[in-house]
């Protein structure tokens, strides 16, 4: 298997790290993103392979921290050959009620939530598609199956509804120039995670 460089945001825990430790014991180099510094030092002294990992602190919702950490990462590794959209989360008021709605929500804490899930995957086409389409790669959005079975008034689901579009119509663009595009719905696997 010829190694490749992957970026996976959001992937000091959960789904993220456990993707990047499948990767690299599958003998890839892995970047990883997170905004947490405490957590993206503990999976970097946790994880094998410190000579094909990379970690960089970054806000996916941010244009110029994305920006920056694709070029680190193409500097370091010298190419991408895939790139992840996993960061993303619930608020804390639709993580503590599980059927929360707009009605009975906090609307202080949607913003980093809204600019998360559906800025920050953007955020990552915007920067990655050049590098991709250099190497024939691949888009990966995380989404979730509150993307396709909606919730009343539940802003989280719109999030992840705005995510599925979003792969769509960059799959349109993007298999016009070699690169492959996808939207893994991850039914069940975080629930399963937490139990």
């Amino acid at each position: 298997m010829t190694s490749k460089t992957v970026l996976i945001t959001g992937a000091t825990s959960g789904i993220g790290a456990h993707t990047a430790r499948l990767l690299l014991d599958r003998g890839h180099r892995v970047a990883v993103t997170g905004r947490n510094e405490t957590k993206l030092k503990a999976f970097l002294d946790a994880a094998r392979h410190p000579d094909r990992l990379l970690g960089l602190i970054a806000d996916a919702a941010d244009w110029q921290a994305t920006q920056s950490a694709v070029t680190r990462i193409v500097e370091h590794f010298g190419a991408l050959h895939a790139a992840v959209a996993n960061a993303g989360f619930a608020s804390g008021d639709y993580q503590r009620t599980a059927g929360a709605t707009l009605s009975d929500g906090d609307p202080t804490l949607w913003p980093p939530m809204v600019l998360t899930n559906v800025l920050g995957p953007a955020l990552l086409a915007k920067v990655a598609l050049p590098h991709l389409e250099a190497t024939g790669g691949r888009l990966v959005l995380i989404g979730s199956v509150a993307g396709l079975k909606n919730s009343p008034a539940n802003l989280y689901s719109a999030t992840k509804w705005a995510v599925t579009g979003l792969a769509e119509n960059l799959r349109m663009h993007a298999t016009t120039r070699g690169i492959g595009t996808r939207v893994p719905q991850l039914i069940g696997v975080l629930r399963h995670d937490r139990a």
